[in-house]
């Protein structure tokens, strides 16, 4: 790693990870519930949007969510589809960067915004193992771009916001961070993602 990447990262005590777009990729799910469902895909999409914080919040329970959509689009829905229709993949890129960091003797944790079908994939994958700590919004109660999502990590993991970094796919989220004096990263694409953090590419 080069030296300004290098005096970057020594700078900081504390990574954050974002799980979606950053960890993993592949991450769309909506397309194939709707599909699984009959349903038509954008009158789906467009009517779980709706539900989509307060779910990552865990303030209404999937019970409560499948039971509007069975009333919304006369469906029977069996279970909870969601434990069915995500079938992201490990970013190796992703790994690079921790794999790094590790060297550096960091402290990494995932800070995402989920709920627990989707983090019991995650965990079910052992993709868990990367990290130190996972703080999802669902367990968290709160969801990026929050202020108090942060404010969580950073009083649990006692690290003033000038000694963390974060790495985001979401403008609002990196915005939000930063307001807090956390340095972050938006990962837009992965060309740039090995050139900020001088990664060879994989």
């Amino acid at each position: 790693m080069n030296p300004e990447k290098a005096k970057l990262i020594k700078s900081k005590d504390l990574f954050i990870f974002d799980m979606g777009n950053v960890v993993i990729k592949n991450i769309d799910f909506l397309g194939e519930t709707a599909r699984s469902l009959n349903i038509y895909e954008k009158d789906f999409i467009e009517d779980y949007l709706i539900f989509d914080f307060p779910l990552m919040e865990a303030s209404i329970t999937f019970n409560e969510y499948w039971s509007h959509v069975e009333k919304r689009f006369d469906v029977k829905v069996e279970g909870n589809p969601f434990d069915f229709t995500l079938h992201s993949t490990l970013n190796p890129l992703a790994v690079k960067l921790i794999e790094e960091l590790r060297n550096y003797n960091k402290r990494i944790v995932l800070g995402s915004n989920t709920f627990a079908p989707h983090f019991n994939y995650f965990k079910k994958n052992g993709w868990n193992k990367y990290f130190d700590y996972c703080y999802v919004s669902h367990e968290m109660k709160v969801a990026k771009p929050k202020e108090n999502f942060f404010n969580y990590i950073l009083s649990h993991e006692q690290v003033i916001p000038s000694k963390a970094f974060f790495i985001d796919d979401i403008k609002e989220n990196i915005i939000a961070a930063e307001k807090l004096g956390i340095k972050s990263f938006q990962y837009t694409n992965d060309k740039e993602f090995i050139k900020f953090f001088d990664l060879e590419s994989i």
